[in-house]
């Protein structure tokens, strides 16, 4: 038996993490999070700022953007006070098919 080159080794890791739900909520949280923490910096207000805009502790929002567990409404609670909507527009998409290469 050869040995899996790195790339191989890791596409195999992420093959089986996409079985697992966490991986797309992960993913989710991570584009959310960037998006608002972008405008956040745009807008050049640091956890505090931003906290005190939104009604919220500052370590609720820092932790909000360092992977915290995230609900919608806090998703859209930082939104507003940033002056942004989020708009979702849910793709369906098949995790059981297997990807070419």
């Amino acid at each position: 038996m050869t040995e899996a080159t790195p790339s191989e080794f890791f596409a195999g890791i992420f093959e089986d993490a996409k079985q697992n739900p966490e991986y797309y909520q992960e993913g989710l949280h991570i584009e959310i999070a960037e998006r608002l923490y972008k405008e956040m910096i745009r807008q050049r207000l640091n956890y505090s700022s931003l906290g005190r805009k939104c009604n919220m502790h500052r370590a609720a929002v820092q932790r909000f953007f360092a992977g915290g567990n995230i609900t919608i409404k806090t998703i859209s609670r930082i939104a507003f006070a940033l002056g942004k909507g989020i708009v979702v527009r849910p793709v369906l998409i098949d995790i059981n098919k297997k990807v070419k290469k």
